[in-house]
C-alpha cells in the first residue's frame, strides 16, 4: 500500500461459525540517497563521490560499479576512472532502501606537441616548439626569453630539461619536457709566428689547428694555397697577420 493500512480478515469454519482478525501495516519512506552532482574531471584525476550527506546516519550503502573505487561500501568513495561511468549507490536501513546516480564525465589532456632535444654551442640560443590549445608554462624560466609562450628562446649554459605545462580551457593539463645539451666551443691554435723566406712556402697552423672534425677559414686568404685547411701553406715576400 501507498501508506499505513489496517487489513480485516473475515473466516467461516465449517460449522458457519465467523471469526474475524486485522494486521496492521506501516509503510516506512524510502531511505533518503543522493549520490551528487554529475561531475567531470581530467582524464587521470580522482574524484570522491555522493551527497553530502550521502544517506541518513546509519545507512550502508552498496556502489556499482566498484572498478577503480577505493571502497564501495564508503557513503563517499573515491574513483579513478579512465571513461566515463555512471555509478549507482543503493543504501538500506532496518527497513527500506534507496537509490541514485551520478556520472563522472572523463575529459581527455590536451593534445601536446614538442619539438625534438637539441643542442647549442655555449653562448648561442635556441628556439623551443611547443604547439597545442591552451596556456603554456615553462619551467627554467631564468633562462627563457619568455616562459609563458608556446616557442621561447632558450640560452643555458648547462644541459637543461624544459618542461612545458599545456593548461586548456577546462583546466586540464599535459606535461613533456625537451632537453637543450650544451657543445663547448673548440679550441682554434693558429700556431706559432712562421719565420719564412721571401717566395717560399712555409706552413701555418697549430698542431692541430682545432679538433677532429672541424671545418677552417683562415683570413685574409691572400697568399695562401687554401684557406680551408687546418695548416696552408703561405707564399708572400711580406710581412702579414692572419686569423684562423
Amino acid at each position: 500500500p501507498p501508506s499505513d493500512q489496517t487489513y480485516l480478515l473475515n473466516y467461516f469454519d465449517v460449522n458457519g461459525c465467523e471469526g474475524s482478525n486485522t494486521i496492521n501495516v506501516t509503510v516506512n519512506a524510502t531511505v533518503p540517497t543522493s549520490a551528487g552532482p554529475d561531475t567531470n574531471i581530467c582524464d587521470g584525476d580522482s574524484v570522491t563521490i555522493g551527497g553530502n550527506p550521502t544517506g541518513p546516519f546509519g545507512t550502508t550503502y552498496m556502489w556499482s560499479p566498484s572498478a577503480n573505487m577505493n571502497n564501495n561500501t564508503l557513503g563517499n568513495p573515491t574513483v579513478l576512472s579512465t571513461t566515463t561511468t555512471t555509478y549507482v549507490v543503493r543504501t538500506s536501513n532496518d527497513t527500506c532502501t534507496g537509490i541514485d546516480s551520478v556520472t563522472v564525465t572523463i575529459l581527455p589532456a590536451p593534445t601536446l606537441v614538442l619539438s625534438a632535444d637539441t643542442f647549442v654551442c655555449l653562448g648561442d640560443t635556441t628556439q623551443l616548439m611547443a604547439t597545442g590549445s591552451g596556456s603554456f608554462a615553462w619551467n627554467n624560466g631564468s633562462t627563457l626569453s619568455d616562459s609563458t609562450i608556446s616557442n621561447p628562446l632558450a640560452f643555458p649554459i648547462l644541459p637543461t630539461y624544459y618542461t612545458v605545462t599545456l593548461t586548456d580551457g577546462s583546466s586540464c593539463e599535459s606535461i613533456d619536457s625537451v632537453l637543450v645539451d650544451i657543445q663547448q666551443l673548440p679550441f682554434a691554435d693558429a700556431g706559432v709566428t712562421v719565420e719564412a723566406c721571401k717566395f717560399l712556402p712555409a706552413v701555418m697552423g697549430g698542431s692541430p689547428s682545432g679538433p677532429p672534425g672541424s671545418t677552417f677559414l683562415w683570413t685574409p686568404a691572400t697568399n695562401l694555397n687554401f684557406n680551408g685547411l687546418a695548416n696552408p701553406l703561405v707564399i708572400t715576400n711580406s710581412d702579414a697577420t692572419y686569423i684562423l
